[in-house]
């Protein structure tokens, strides 16, 4: 491909991203399908494309979308979310966690994967590998706020909430941006309300 070619397609794929970060959806699904015109294996487009999709209520296509990206590129874990909260979103909640457990094999050092896979796991009532894979998001992001939520949540809903306190407490004893202490400090508040175990 030349370098005006990938130019173009980095001017596009920039256009298409700004377009569906402002929720422009019809200006999205031009500028994607100018992409997809250059190039219809562009990972990235079809992802793009994917997104516009459910935002137009059609998962089935969405979904075809995801897949064709993650046959081209299986390495993208963000994909893999978007393909993963669209099976869940659709009711297919045990295909989501089949999906990906398959993307954390891909991508095995991915934080935001294993917090997404254990949030599901704990929806789905399988607790003991929900637990590992929220331990395992914050092994990779020990400050991730939402697996420090997700895991306390879970902590507290089986009896552990001391486990879960001294957990909040020792994260929001370390350097935080501001939102991330805001909701901890929320949790953390809530947290000790409740009954203790």
């Amino acid at each position: 491909m030349s370098g005006a070619f990938k130019g173009q397609i980095a001017a596009l794929t920039a256009r298409a991203v700004e377009n569906i970060r402002l929720e422009r959806w019809d200006a999205a699904e031009h500028t994607v399908g100018q992409l997809l015109k250059i190039d219809r294996q562009d990972p990235d487009g079809l992802h793009m494309m994917g997104l516009v999709r459910v935002h137009q209520g059609k998962p089935e296509e969405a979904e075809g979308f995801y897949r064709h990206s993650l046959r081209r590129k299986p390495e993208q874990a963000y994909v893999h979310v978007s393909l993963a909260r669209l099976l869940a979103q659709t009711g297919r909640l045990p295909q989501a966690i089949t999906d990906l457990r398959a993307a954390i094999r891909a991508v095995p050092n991915n934080a935001d994967l294993h917090l997404l896979l254990g949030q599901m796991q704990q929806s789905a009532g399988e607790l003991e590998f929900a637990e590992r894979n929220l331990r395992a998001a914050l092994a990779l992001k020990p400050d991730d706020p939402m697996a420090v939520q997700s895991l306390c949540a879970m902590l507290h809903a089986t009896a552990r909430t001391g486990e879960a306190e001294a957990l909040l407490r020792a994260t929001l004893a370390r350097e935080l941006p501001p939102a991330a202490r805001a909701l901890l400090d929320h949790t953390l508040a809530v947290l000790t309300k409740a009954p203790k175990d």
